[in-house]
């Protein structure tokens, strides 16, 4: 059975215990894979600067930081950076908006445990 919990995160029960969505996202292991899939896209980053090899050089800290932020209920995504890309076989462009590479982990963390129809 699904439902809210009185905070408004949805939950589940899993026999006589409930079990929080944000506990699922926030799991290191997700996170963890949650990067690498971003890593392996090799993406820009966004508006906070940090590229993909910054963010490399101390990723465990900067998931630790994430699965803390999204325990608290203190995350705070960033703007997303917005860029024009051109059309394929167009001279018209169209925006493409870049997340930081925080946010491109934490949105595929949430992915990962929502299912593909989610995002």
């Amino acid at each position: 059975m699904t439902g809210l919990l009185a905070s408004g995160e949805v939950c589940c029960e899993s026999g006589d215990r409930k079990v929080s969505l944000i506990d699922k996202v926030s799991a290191k292991g997700t996170l963890q894979l949650a990067w690498e899939k971003v890593r392996a896209n090799a993406g820009a980053g966004g508006v906070d600067g940090i590229t993909i090899g910054r963010f490399a050089q101390n990723s465990q800290s900067r998931l630790l930081a994430v699965n803390e932020h999204l325990n608290k209920g203190t995350y705070q995504p960033k703007p997303v950076k917005r860029v024009w890309i051109e059309k394929p076989g167009s001279a018209d462009k169209r925006p493409l908006g870049i997340p930081t590479v925080t946010d491109g982990a934490g949105a595929r963390a949430h992915c990962r445990r929502t299912g593909p129809g989610a995002c």
